[in-house]
């Protein structure tokens, strides 16, 4: 199953212009960025761009930026669409899906698989994965479990008293994001907490919006999400990795977990 990274644009929270060009782009090409991954995306994105230009000079007009532009619904300074063209800053999503209506759709799609990298041209870029792996699984059961998205602002924040847990929690973001979190302690009645938080729209859209983690109070509300419950044995153990290293331990009888929603717990 493949996330639609299309989509992490939502039109109904994303209503300014600035949020659309700073926030939902795809990688620009950094001048500080030479070589590895995120250098060959940008390339690869600039030529999509260019070469498409001549095409679509070709078979709707010469002028067809403007239409393009005018059907995005927003109003960018010709500097702003010059800069698209030689990666010089980032291609806002919601600009590669109005391409889908010059007949681009397949191309669009077939680019937006072969992008691992998403920014806006101001902040560094995260990694976003198009599937549900072993990896995302158990950080969606762990956040699930004694993880929080705010509702005021796009942060994940994971709290436990257990410093492994959260270690390995901070490896795995790392892994899956190419975003590193550092490790913070605060007293809580006299025990030691440990906890990390950190903040990307797009990575907080991801376990919000594809994978059905409510934002804000979520205890008796959460369920199991669908792409779990789609997904083969290797998934379902890492999510139930997640979820036990969290709410999870030993009872009376043998392992248990803890949770004030019935339908996730009993499901």
């Amino acid at each position: 199953m493949t996330f639609n990274l299309l989509e992490l644009h939502d039109p109904n929270e994303d209503k300014k212009s600035i949020q659309l060009l700073r926030v939902y782009g795809i990688l620009p090409k950094y001048s500080l960025v030479k070589v590895g991954p995120k250098a060959d995306q940008a390339v690869k994105v600039v030529n999509f761009l260019r070469n498409n230009n001549e095409k679509l000079k070709k078979e709707v007009s010469p002028a067809w930026k403007n239409e393009w532009v005018k059907s995005i619904g927003y109003n960018f300074a010709k500097k702003s669409l010059d800069d698209w063209f030689i990666g010089r800053a980032s291609v806002p999503l919601i600009a590669l899906k109005k391409l889908e209506e010059f007949g681009l759709e397949d191309e669009v799609n077939k680019l937006i698989q072969e992008c691992d990298y998403f920014s806006s041209s101001r902040y560094r870029p995260f990694k976003i994965p198009h599937a549900m792996n072993e990896d995302l699984a158990y950080l969606l059961g762990a956040i699930l479990g004694d993880g929080h998205l705010t509702k005021d602002c796009h942060r994940i924040n994971y709290e436990l008293n257990d410093r492994h847990l959260v270690e390995k929690f901070s490896i795995k973001v790392e892994k899956l994001f190419e975003h590193h979190s550092r490790i913070k302690t605060r007293l809580d009645k006299g025990e030691i907490r440990y906890y990390l938080r950190f903040a990307n729209k797009n990575v907080i859209r991801l376990f919000n919006k594809f994978l059905q983690i409510p934002r804000g109070k979520k205890s008796d509300i959460i369920v199991i999400p669908r792409e779990i419950q789609q997904s083969n044995l290797r998934i379902k153990k890492a999510f139930l990795e997640g979820v036990f290293d969290t709410d999870g331990g030993k009872r009376s009888h043998g392992l248990g977990l803890t949770s004030a929603s019935i339908e996730f717990r009993d499901h």
